[in-house]
């Protein structure tokens, strides 16, 4: 096999690893998401069901935001 040919499989291996990682964290995270919108759930277990699937802090951040928004204090003096 040709060297353009063993870097054209491995980017290929590479993004069908990538694609089915990146379809395991989303299905992981509408289902937290759809935790998080019910009230008196417990999010743990989505949440280390969402770790343990390879999602990033950021993602699942971003998923919160969505739900709980932002916190902005109040000043007062």
């Amino acid at each position: 096999m040709s060297h353009i040919n063993e870097m054209m499989t491995l980017f290929l291996v590479c993004s069908s690893c990538w694609i089915r990682i990146n379809i395991s964290s989303r299905f992981h995270l509408s289902s937290l998401l759809s935790a998080a919108e019910k009230q008196d759930v417990n999010l743990i277990p989505y949440l280390i069901s969402c770790v343990k699937n390879k999602v990033t802090l950021g993602e699942i951040k971003d998923t919160f935001k969505e739900i709980f928004g932002i916190y902005v204090p109040k000043i007062s003096f």
